[in-house]
């Protein structure tokens, strides 16, 4: 029934909406605690794979972000911990397996996130920032468009669906119009409310290589300790 209705809309409608509804989700305070596994395949061969533990918290407009790595090895228990203030700065963090803690300068335009092919960029936006329609047309499930995040001048290629208004699949584009990235979201599952992605996979068309992150035992809302996030103890 809601497909139906939502077809009644004309094409400035769906965009409108999808607008909206992003920007509701991302103005919504909301915790979550999930496990990423990161593989990465060059030409069909796995190559490299890593886990974490992950908590995002959104408070108004305070937003604070703890990546705890659990494999491979060699780098368990290191500790990355970022926090944008109301103000739109950032303070970066990393806790070393000694213990030891360490301020870092907030690094949001790295070309690779932890050997993968996703950049800090791309998190960075996906996470901080609203998206902004450039153009959309209406296509059966679909609202295919072009959009792009305020402060960033590049322009991705959408494919966001009409019953969940959460992307299929996001291409990057090159100044030239040309897919640079290919993003493909996929098993989706609702928690409560809320629409979870349970796959995300990121295809650099130019070198081959896939990288691709598995949510596991997502939570949301859940009760976090006052200091979980406290530069100091975290």
């Amino acid at each position: 029934m809601k497909f139906i209705i939502l077809l009644l809309f004309s094409m400035n409608s769906f965009s409108s909406e999808i607008i909206t509804y992003i920007q509701k989700k991302r103005n919504k305070n909301i915790n979550i605690r999930t496990d990423i596994y990161l593989k990465i395949k060059k030409f069909g061969k796995e190559d490299i794979s890593k886990s974490f533990k992950v908590t995002f918290e959104k408070k108004e407009k305070v937003q604070k972000l703890l990546v705890e790595v659990t494999s491979p090895i060699d780098l368990s228990g290191i500790k990355n911990l970022i926090i944008r203030n109301e103000d739109g700065s950032f303070h970066n963090w990393l806790r070393l397996k000694n213990g030891s803690i360490k301020r870092m300068k907030p690094r949001l335009k790295c070309k690779s996130l932890y050997g993968s092919e996703f950049s800090c960029e791309d998190i960075y936006f996906a996470l901080f920032k609203k998206p902004q329609f450039l153009k959309s047309e209406s296509k059966k499930e679909h609202i295919v468009g072009e959009l792009s995040f305020v402060g960033s001048l590049k322009k991705y290629r959408s494919n966001f669906r009409i019953d969940n208004y959460w992307p299929d699949n996001i291409q990057l584009l090159t100044p030239f119009g040309k897919t640079f990235k290919n993003f493909q979201f996929s098993d989706y599952i609702k928690i409560g409310n809320q629409w979870v992605v349970q796959k995300i996979s990121v295809e650099n068309i130019r070198n081959g290589k896939v990288s691709t992150l598995m949510l596991k035992n997502t939570k949301l809302n859940s009760q976090l300790d006052d200091n979980f996030f406290d530069p100091e103890t975290f």
